[in-house]
């Protein structure tokens, strides 16, 4: 069974049968017109045989031609060249030629899609060869065996998960990836988050700030930048129900109504990340169709990861990689261990995630402290307070003015001016005209005083004539 009877009888296979993809085809073949300089990490991975269709055959022949030649590519010259050798039908016309470089994707991975285009190729090869095989042994002929196992070896190399070949780049193609920008900017990074606390501690209630946060695009908790606007799910294992009045709450306390967010869509059944099924299966395809990359919320790590033995690290390292195989970003919460100064459970836990922050509650007044930050300086304290909303039977999370944090530093006067900077003037800072008409009952020198020394303290700072409240 020679190897050009296997490319025969792998070009005669049905169509739809075959293993291809005329889109990666054409997605290779349009970079390399648009981007010449891809020429030699595209050419190390495919060869002109590997494409399905014969004209991307022959369009990949010229192509590498040219690039020998040194010739510029692009597609006059490619159309002129396939004229020359009276294949310009051949290869679908002019328009075909051209059309090759519209709508290309995006900081387009080329070396890895001509690797998806080679290993398709192999596939053929080896479905081929074991047709072969089948006639041989029909015929009563004995099979070419050893040349039968290098085919069915070459097609099963990357054939794993995702585009099931190994990922091969170049500085080039890193660069024009497009760059994670995180979830709250210099708080919440792209990957995996954890809040880590005690049971009723308030994780929920700060992650429905955050989630309204993200599908609004509006600062969280007025402070913060949100990345990207874009869609939230909510896997609510825990507490489904208390979910409407916890979103609306965080709602009121962003000054938002629910025309100004995206909807956030809640999943209330619980399932296992350790032994996946149908519901994880279906959750894939689903993230996978969702643009801008969502965030997901899982209420709690617990509950979706049932069956595991959470002190155990090679069974919770199963638990993460299938999370982090989901695509989006993901606020995971969870509990703390006895102390209450880390996250429960196996080391693999931490060590999966791309930031963590314990969640210390004290009284109604909370502390998120950022344990972890992998590629990021850890941010600084965030000091909330749980905020009831007797109209809507939930609470919220606000900031806690920086009064709450040393109380004997400042005057009556000072924690009031302070107060109002908190709660009005957060972000966009105010000058004295302001604060004397939020404050008319705070006479003018003792409201210069109080912003001078609150400046003075570190609990304010002035910009651009406006004072604006440090969160210390």
């Amino acid at each position: 069974m020679s190897l050009g009877n296997v490319a025969r009888i792998a070009e005669a296979r049905d169509l739809e049968q075959s293993p291809h993809d005329l889109d990666t085809e054409r997605a290779v073949l349009g970079a390399l017109i648009v981007e010449n300089g891809l020429l030699d990490a595209v050419r190390a991975v495919v060869s002109p045989e590997a494409f399905f269709r014969d004209a991307h055959r022959r369009i990949c022949r010229a192509v590498y031609e040219l690039g020998d030649s040194g010739i510029p590519i692009d597609p006059l010259t490619l159309i002129a060249i396939h004229r020359d050798r009276g294949e310009l039908d051949a290869v679908g016309g002019p328009a075909y030629v051209t059309s090759l470089i519209d709508g290309l994707p995006r900081g387009m991975n080329a070396t890895t899609h001509a690797a998806r285009v080679a290993h398709h190729h192999h596939q053929r090869l080896a479905l081929a060869g074991l047709e072969a095989a089948k006639r041989d042994l029909y015929a009563g002929e004995l099979p070419d065996l050893s040349r039968l196992s290098a085919l069915l070896s070459a097609a099963t190399v990357g054939a794993g998960g995702g585009a099931g070949v190994l990922e091969i780049v170049t500085e080039h193609d890193l660069a024009a990836r497009p760059q994670p920008t995180g979830v709250v900017r210099g708080v919440l990074p792209t990957g995996i988050t954890c809040i880590a606390g005690a049971p009723a501690g308030g994780k929920t209630t700060t992650a429905a700030s955050i989630a309204v946060a993200k599908a609004s695009g509006h600062r969280w908790l007025r402070l913060y930048e949100v990345a990207e606007r874009g869609p939230v799910i909510i896997m609510a294992g825990e507490a489904a129900e208390n979910l409407p009045r916890l979103l609306k709450a965080a709602r009121h306390a962003h000054g938002l109504g629910l025309e100004d967010v995206l909807p956030i869509w809640i999943i209330p059944q619980a399932f296992s990340l350790f032994t996946p099924g149908r519901e994880y299966a279906e959750l894939l395809a689903y993230a996978r169709s969702i643009e801008p990359r969502p965030l997901f919320i899982w209420d709690t790590l617990g509950i979706y990861s049932a069956g595991a033995k959470e002190n155990d690290n090679t069974e919770m390292q199963v638990v993460m990689s299938n999370l982090r195989a989901i695509h989006g970003d993901h606020l995971v919460l969870h509990h703390t261990d006895k102390g209450e100064r880390d996250a429960r459970g196996a080391g693999a836990i931490r060590a999966n995630l791309d930031a963590l922050f314990m969640l210390i509650d004290t009284d109604g007044r909370i502390v998120l402290s950022n344990a972890k930050q992998r590629a990021a300086a850890k941010a600084a304290d965030i000091h909330l307070q749980l905020v009831a909303d007797p109209a809507i039977g939930a609470a919220a999370v606000r900031t806690a003015s920086s009064i709450t944090r040393a109380p004997g530093e400042l005057s009556a006067n000072q924690r009031t001016v302070l107060d109002a900077l908190w709660e009005t003037f957060a972000t966009t800072g105010a000058g004295v005209p302001q604060l004397e008409a939020a404050l008319p009952h705070v006479k003018q020198r003792t409201l210069y005083d109080a912003v001078d020394k609150l400046v003075t303290h570190g609990f304010a700072r002035r910009d651009g004539g406006r004072v604006y409240p440090v969160n210390r």
